[in-house]
């Protein structure tokens, strides 16, 4: 690898280095890690790093990789694999790979990715998501909001309702912590809190019309929804995690009436692992992501949300008064 340039960045107490050789591979990187903060230097009190390089024609790949390797998962178009405990992401493009308990990990990327970067950010944002996970953070698609002592998620896949129930929150007077990616960690009490990763929302045609935010919309997504600027609504003082009481699964119901309804513990844990990238990747931390899903459920209510056109009416604050109420 040639002369190195290096971006810091910090999520609160966690840094993370990107050590590139060119300068188009810290550009296109802006898109994944511009919800963290930007540093002249490492900072962090854990910290970890990615070094990428565009001028190797390929990565070592031992010869015997291909007899002992298995396929974990796939995060959209990135496949993640793992081989003696280390895990290697592909994409297109690019290959990632990331020694087993490190926080260090080394990519390669094809100069064509320079034009067509897909591949590259799609690999970077799993590298992301794995290396915060050694650093004790696990991520979580769920929006969320919180009030007072109370911090309700809104867990559930793409559009299924998560950005529209934190907005008819939000209007309401709740405070945001984030629309969709949610990453939780340890305290020190022994229960479980969430930093939100704030990007833009995405909201789609009915949400805009509903809750009046045309104007605030900006680019057209591919999935048909845009974003917009969350700035209009009040956050939530980000300096110390949220405590997560209330956990409610969004779904659109296409009816006129929303329906709310309890969830067993056990069902509620089977559907935060489908939430959760990388949960059972086993070798990296996969039994404390478990147990961290496990004590959230725990702690937390939980709720079944068919969301009905009500919800866009702005009646979902009072509809979940009553969980409030409940002991």
């Amino acid at each position: 690898m040639g002369p190195q340039l290096e971006a810091h960045y910090r999520f609160h107490d966690v840094g993370l280095t990107l050590s590139a050789d060119q300068p188009w591979l810290l550009d296109a990187a802006e898109s994944v890690l511009s919800p963290m903060a930007r540093t002249t230097s490492p900072e962090g009190e854990r910290r970890a790093k990615v070094t990428v390089s565009a001028r190797s024609i390929e990565p070592y790949i031992p010869e015997d990789l291909h007899d002992r390797i298995e396929i974990r998962f796939r995060h959209f178009s990135t496949t993640c694999y793992t081989a003696d405990g280390d895990l290697w992401l592909m994409d297109d493009g690019v290959v990632v790979r990331m020694p087993r308990d490190s926080g260090e990990c080394t990519a390669w990327v094809r100069e064509s990715a320079h034009t067509n970067p897909s591949g590259y950010v799609g690999a970077l944002i799993v590298t992301v998501i794995e290396l915060f996970r050694h650093l004790g953070l696990y991520q979580l698609h769920a929006g969320c909001v919180s009030k007072d002592d109370r911090c309700v998620l809104f867990c559930g896949g793409q559009q299924h309702g998560k950005s529209t129930a934190t907005i008819a929150m939000a209007r309401s007077g709740w405070h945001c912590v984030t629309d969709d990616l949610l990453y939780l960690r340890d305290q020190m009490d022994g229960t479980v809190g969430g930093q939100g990763w704030r990007e833009d929302f995405n909201v789609g045609q009915a949400t805009q019309a509903a809750f009046e935010l045309s104007q605030h919309v900006g680019s057209l997504r591919h999935d048909g929804r845009h974003t917009m600027d969350p700035s209009i609504f009040s956050f939530a003082d980000d300096s110390v995690p949220v405590r997560p009481t209330h956990l409610v699964f969004t779904r659109i119901a296409h009816t006129d009436r929303s329906v709310l309804e309890p969830v067993a513990r056990a069902d509620a844990l089977s559907r935060m692992i489908q939430y959760s990238p990388m949960v059972l990747v086993a070798g990296r931390r996969a039994g404390e992501h478990l147990d961290l899903l496990r004590r959230v459920v725990l702690q937390c209510q939980c709720f079944d949300l068919h969301a009905g056109r009500d919800v866009l009416e702005g009646h979902l604050p009072s509809m979940l008064q009553p969980i409030f109420q409940a002991p």
